[in-house]
């Protein structure tokens, strides 16, 4: 009775085990725009986020560790309207869970302060010439292997200077 019973529970777990696939992913990085997490108009000053989603099948994102000085992924930003490239940043460690190599998550790029990218500061009032100006980003990454993910551009954001 007992050998039945373990039969029966082995073939159960197997079966509830081989429904759960582990998620496969292109060896390229796959962006998407998630969101904007400020209000609009956003005013320099503030802080705020770009929100973007990443998938990586070989989990190639970020450095290897913290003093690894070889290889790094980058996240590049250009400005659409005023044709400025942002100096590429690159992003941090991207453990993987798991046992799957693939990895997924989401990526916040600062918006203004003295972290992150900083895509606006008070001098960027200059390029306005009215009190308020809509600007549009084009966003895309390369990991270690230097494989670029798609490039995905931005809804406008309206911006006003102080």
């Amino acid at each position: 009775m007992k050998l039945k019973l373990a039969i029966i529970f082995a073939i159960c777990f197997l079966g509830i085990n081989a429904c759960f696939k582990t998620p496969e992913y292109p060896v390229e990085p796959v962006i998407k725009f998630a969101s904007y997490s400020i209000t609009q108009p956003y005013i320099i000053p503030d802080t705020g986020n770009i929100r973007i989603t990443f998938t990586d099948g070989d989990g190639d994102l970020g450095k290897l560790t913290n003093n690894d000085s070889g290889s790094v992924s980058r996240i590049f930003i250009r400005d659409v309207k005023y044709s400025l490239d942002k100096i590429p940043q690159v992003l941090p460690i991207i453990p993987q869970k798991g046992t799957t190599k693939a990895i997924s998550g989401a990526i916040d790029i600062k918006l203004a302060g003295n972290l992150g990218i900083g895509l606006f500061d008070e001098s960027s009032c200059l390029l306005f010439q009215h009190p308020y100006d809509t600007l549009v980003f084009e966003i895309y990454i390369k990991d270690r292997a230097g494989h670029k993910s798609n490039v995905i551009t931005t809804p406008p954001l309206v911006v006003s200077c102080p």
